[in-house]
């Protein structure tokens, strides 16, 4: 697996090399654990992972309960702004496994976004796109922002 790339999806970015997902150049952050089943997810995008190989590659050698999996699954869909019910990024197959559904796009290190992103590369508009609540944050930061630019803060922890 090359960990010189950057995944986008949506208004993520993930960067393989530094296990780091962002948003708008806001870094969020993820348990270890919670970032591997990510990375693992977004590198089979499409494909479905199954519990078993979920369990094998992100605690390799120890006995944990598919409840782990779950906890981590919940976690990352509250950091993504995803729902079981109706997903955008992670779908469940029951009893089987997870499949990421979003549609990903790799890019190179080189051109992976920076952590302070200014306003002008945003993408998207707090009108048409602010619809999770960290996006609501961040938009909320932005334009509270004189200088136009994320201000980063200390990453709150999920646990």
């Amino acid at each position: 697996m090359p960990h010189n790339l950057c995944y986008e999806f949506g208004p993520y970015h993930l960067n393989l090399n530094r296990r780091v997902l962002t948003f708008a150049g806001e870094t969020i952050s993820l348990t270890p654990k919670a970032t591997e089943i990510l990375v693992l997810l977004v590198t089979n995008a499409g494909q479905l992972v199954e519990k078993d190989e979920l369990l094998k590659q992100v605690w390799p050698d120890t006995f944990v309960e598919e409840s782990n999996v779950s906890q981590n699954i919940f976690i990352l869909r509250r950091a993504l702004g995803d729902e079981r019910a109706g997903p955008r990024y992670i779908e469940t197959v029951a009893r089987r496994g997870y499949r990421f559904i979003g549609s990903v796009k790799a890019v190179g290190a080189d051109e992976c976004k920076a952590d302070d992103v200014p306003v002008a590369e945003v993408s998207w508009s707090p009108q048409s796109r602010a619809d999770t609540p960290m996006q609501k944050r961040v938009w909320k930061r932005l334009l509270k922002s004189r200088s136009g630019v994320a201000i980063r803060r200390a990453p709150a922890r999920f646990y």
